[in-house]
């Protein structure tokens, strides 16, 4: 009972530790303004609250969510991974979607961070997106379901 109690407090620190390691922001990959309105400004790596999203595929994408960020003042910073930058920046164009990407072709951003263990996901997840506070994960960040990412971004901007 003991060993079962210390391997699972080891689990559990193991987690805490992962979660926390420091991200690497890759600032050396290209960025792509999608639209004029908005251009990506290096800034908000060092912001002191961002939201993170590591894409691995476009379709997330034709859905709206970034029109919820707008009324409040957190970078966004968005990793695309994917064959071109012009088939991305053409995608998302066609969804009207006007935020500007980086433009990650390898993944090294979800894998060299472990996206995929930090928040427990199997090999089919292609998305993740958390909120930071000071280059630390607060938490994920639900920015498919509108209602909850609405109540998420009020309570991380009390922060």
């Amino acid at each position: 009972m003991k060993n079962y109690l210390l391997a699972i407090t080891l689990f559990i620190l193991l987690s805490a530790c992962a979660k926390n390691d420091p991200i690497d922001f890759f600032k050396e990959l290209p960025t792509y303004e999608v639209s004029e309105e908005i251009p990506f400004d290096p800034s908000w790596w060092e912001a002191e609250k961002k939201i993170v999203i590591a894409a691995k595929s476009l379709y997330f994408f034709s859905i709206p969510f970034i029109d919820l960020v707008e009324p409040y003042d957190f970078p966004v910073l968005i990793y695309v991974s994917a064959d071109s930058p012009e088939q991305v920046l053409e995608y998302l164009k066609n969804h009207e979607f006007k935020h500007p990407i980086i433009f990650d072709p390898e993944a090294n951003f979800f894998e060299k961070n472990r996206l995929r263990e930090r928040f427990n996901f199997d090999k089919e997840n292609t998305l993740t997106a958390f909120y930071m506070m000071n280059d630390e994960i607060i938490k994920p960040a639900n920015i498919g379901m509108r209602e909850w990412f609405v109540k998420e971004l009020k309570e991380f901007e009390e922060l």
